[in-house]
């Protein structure tokens, strides 16, 4: 082994049943979250589902076609793993085609992140200090930067009531119980945040 990778406390290993489960958690949450933010397109049968019976049906599906089979490339020194699984699945209009993908999540200490397929090198120093700067911005007093999920949705629901009927906008915030304010805040993040621009004001 590498010198350095030996004073960094290197070593690959398979993953064990603590860091499967956070992994997993983090990957079901991703997926909640990014469900959310379509709640009105393509993340409606998630929501619809509510997060308990996602949470149950994504674990259940994540421990179908990953299992333990996670690799991991664990550094001591820094607190940080690489997690690397592949997921093979069938498609629902060709039943005899295969999708296979290939995934890499970064762990330093509790925070978690997706890379990407060209993320190849890494200056840990400075990741350790951007993942700990961004858990510290968690315990910051005032508004989160991130509208709650039940304010996301609802501005969903406003929206779809908009597009959909003559309603007004005072109105259609009153049917869904969400502050007009509240709404043109929301939307303005999830335009931002997402593909979907057209959110009527």
């Amino acid at each position: 082994m590498n010198e350095v990778l030996k004073t960094r406390g290197y070593i690959k290993r398979l993953a064990n049943t603590i860091e499967i489960n956070n992994l997993f958690k983090y990957i079901i949450n991703s997926s909640w979250e990014f469900s959310i933010i379509y709640a009105n397109s393509i993340g409606e049968k998630d929501i619809e589902l509510g997060y308990n019976n996602f949470f149950k049906k994504e674990m259940q599906e994540l421990t179908k076609s990953i299992s333990d089979l996670i690799i991991v490339d664990h550094f001591e020194f820094f607190d940080c793993s690489i997690y690397t699984y592949s997921q093979v699945l069938t498609t629902e209009i060709e039943k005899e085609s295969l999708i296979c993908n290939s995934f890499r999540v970064l762990r330093i200490g509790e925070v978690f992140e997706h890379l990407d397929s060209d993320h190849s090198i890494f200056d840990f120093e400075k990741e350790v200090m951007k993942k700990q700067s961004l858990s510290g911005s968690k315990n910051k007093v005032g508004r989160p930067n991130r509208p709650s999920d039940s304010s996301i949705i609802k501005a969903h629901k406003v929206r779809k009531i908009l597009l959909s009927s003559s309603i007004n906008i005072d109105d259609a915030c009153k049917s869904v119980a969400i502050a007009k304010s509240t709404y043109y805040r929301v939307s303005k993040w999830i335009i931002n945040n997402s593909v979907i621009n057209n959110f009527p004001s």
